[in-house]
């Protein structure tokens, strides 16, 4: 089993600190066969621009490229797991 996070605007655009969130879902790893998916590192490499263009210029829903860059995290992620 994996728990995906899914950062809110405020932490891939370093506008606020993530540790609280981090911290409150570490607890599920210590469920049995159970792991946490945090993409906010992955995210945090690209750069600012990128990362502000990962929701629309007026709207904090995700656009295409954000999900693109989910689906980049999350491919190997899930190769680790089904194998």
């Amino acid at each position: 089993k994996a728990i995906l996070l899914l950062p809110l605007y405020h932490y891939i655009e370093d506008l606020a600190d993530p540790t609280p969130y981090q911290e409150r879902f570490q607890c599920f790893n210590d469920l049995p066969d159970t792991q946490v998916l945090d993409p906010l590192s992955f995210l945090m490499k690209y750069p600012k621009a990128e990362r502000r263009a990962f929701r629309f210029p007026a709207d904090i829903h995700p656009t295409r490229s954000l999900h693109k860059a989910l689906a980049d995290y999350l491919e190997p992620e899930l190769d680790k797991l089904l194998s």
